[in-house]
C-alpha cells in the first residue's frame, strides 16, 4: 500500500515545459522621442542578431510612463532603461530615501557620483523591487537618463522571464559591459 502511495506521489511532481519564447523573435522596446533609447535599442537588436535569434526594434509612444505594460502583456520582451529611474517608478519611497542617502554621502565626500558602490545598491534595490516575472541582466557602467532623480542612472536591461535562455542573458550582460 505504501509502494502505490510513493508512486502516486512520483506523479504529481511537476515537469518543466521547454521555453518556447527561446525560438520566438524578441521585442525590444523603445521610447521614439529618445535618441539615446534608439541607439541602445538597435545595439542590443544587433548583437542578439549576430549571436542568438532575431531581434527585433518597436516604438512604445508609452514606454517613458508605463515602462512595465509591454512586458507584462508580452507584446515586449527587453527594455533598456536606467536603474535610478526605474526604481522611482518601481518603488518611490524606496528610491528617495535611497537618494538622500546618496546625496547625503555625496554632499560629505564620502562617495562620488556614480561610484560603483551606489550603482551597485541601487541596482541591488532595483532587483529586489521587480515584479516576480521580470529580471533585469548585470547594470552598465555607461550612464543615462538625466533628470529623472540624483540616484546613479546606470543602463540596465530589464527583460520578460523566461524569454531569454542563459547564453542569451550571457549577451545581455556583455552588451551592458
Amino acid at each position: 500500500m505504501s509502494a502505490t502511495g510513493l508512486v502516486a506521489c512520483e506523479t504529481l511532481e511537476p515537469i518543466a515545459r521547454p521555453t518556447l519564447e527561446s525560438s520566438e523573435n524578441l521585442y525590444i522596446a523603445i521610447d521614439p522621442d529618445s535618441a539615446e533609447s534608439w541607439v541602445l535599442g538597435k545595439l542590443y537588436e544587433t548583437v542578439i542578431q549576430k549571436r542568438s535569434r532575431i531581434a527585433v526594434v518597436q516604438l512604445d509612444d508609452d514606454l517613458s510612463h508605463s515602462p512595465f505594460d509591454g512586458l507584462n502583456d508580452g507584446s515586449v520582451d527587453l527594455i533598456i532603461t536606467c536603474t535610478g529611474s526605474l526604481l522611482e517608478y518601481v518603488d518611490p519611497v524606496k528610491a528617495r530615501a535611497l537618494e538622500a542617502e546618496y546625496l547625503e554621502a555625496v554632499e560629505n565626500g564620502e562617495a562620488e557620483r556614480n561610484a560603483g558602490e551606489w550603482r551597485d545598491r541601487t541596482y541591488a534595490e532595483l532587483l529586489g523591487s521587480l515584479p516576480p516575472q521580470l529580471a533585469a541582466s548585470d547594470p552598465s557602467n555607461a550612464t543615462g537618463c538625466t533628470g529623472e532623480n540624483e540616484l546613479p542612472q546606470n543602463i540596465v536591461p530589464i527583460y520578460r522571464k523566461p524569454t531569454f535562455v542563459r547564453k542569451e542573458r550571457e549577451i545581455l550582460n556583455w552588451v551592458s559591459g
